[in-house]
């Protein structure tokens, strides 16, 4: 993996920070690369999995916290206060940077008012500290009155360059599987059947017979790969194969109505809608909210709003 030199501006100590982009993802590459030019000790809280994650960062070189209500050691409970919780034991002693990669996702579910008062206790904490703590996030994902709250409590910080670079593609291999060779098990059951936009795509059913470990393990993979939180199939691969297809069946049936609304969003951006476009799009690839995002779109394409 390549990546272009940027000038790395290290964030002041006890500073709490925003980072507005429109390629929330660009600011990992900047993390994982002043990490690695100037050996700063770096935690970061996100929605990627871990092994999503380590397509940007080594992960035995960073903590890491994977805000996910699944049951692994490297989850915590998405919520502002566990978060805070966290954030306030590891930063007793040390000194480092601390990457919130889930603010969107954190508004949505929290609330607005309730996310800047973590952020006005975060700056609390963190003043008489070592630490500092940087929040990426998409402006266009914000009304522009939230957003113009947040950059007064977090002042943007100046990055002179993001760096861009090709992400490592990543095979998930359940436990105790690491030999086999989970990209030669693609039968005619995964095949992508049609794009719809961009790297979204309506895959093949999965008949419940074909559905072995291998498969699922195959099919959470594309669709993780095309940005989808599907912590919950995850699940699946270690149960009974009856329990493996009801929860895969309701996890395909979210996946396609998501697809089908990227589709009806791409619509509507055109027509000028291109902030409620954005909080839609984050909100269908967390899979919540599908029912009020559809009917919204309805309203919307009909004319009604």
């Amino acid at each position: 993996m390549t990546s272009t030199t940027a000038a790395l501006e290290i964030p002041a100590s006890g500073r709490v920070l925003s980072l507005p982009s429109s390629s929330p993802r660009d600011s990992l590459h900047w993390a994982a690369t002043l990490r690695h030019e100037t050996s700063t000790d770096l935690v970061v809280y996100t929605r990627l999995s871990p092994h999503r994650l380590a397509a940007h960062f080594p992960l035995e070189a960073i903590a890491f916290k994977w805000l996910s209500e699944s049951d692994s050691p490297h989850a915590l409970q998405p919520t502002l206060e566990r978060i805070h919780h966290d954030i306030s034991g590891r930063v007793a002693g040390g000194s480092g940077l601390i990457l919130l990669d889930a603010v969107e996702f954190l508004v949505s579910v929290q609330g607005f008012e309730s996310f800047l008062s973590f952020v006005r206790s975060m700056a609390d904490l963190l003043s008489s500290t070592s630490w500092s703590l940087i929040m990426p996030y998409d402006p266009a994902a914000m009304e522009s009155s939230e957003s113009a709250r947040l950059r007064r409590e977090a002042k943007p910080h100046t990055v002179t360059e993001l760096i861009s670079s090709a992400t490592t593609e990543i095979s998930v291999v359940p436990d105790g599987s690491a030999d086999e060779d989970v990209s030669e098990q693609s039968p005619e059951e995964l095949q992508e059947v049609e794009v719809t936009s961009g790297s979204l795509k309506f895959l093949s059913s999965i008949p419940k017979a074909a559905l072995s470990t291998e498969v699922l393990v195959r099919r959470i993979q594309q669709w993780d790969e095309m940005g989808f939180d599907i912590s919950s199939l995850r699940y699946a691969v270690s149960v009974s194969s009856q329990r493996r297809y009801e929860i895969y069946r309701n996890v395909e049936a979210a996946v396609r109505r998501a697809v089908e609304c990227e589709r009806r969003i791409g619509m509507i951006e055109v027509r000028g809608y291109s902030v409620q476009a954005a909080k839609m799009r984050f909100r269908i690839m967390q899979l919540t909210g599908l029912t009020d995002v559809e009917n919204t779109l309805d309203a919307i394409l009909s004319g009604e709003q």
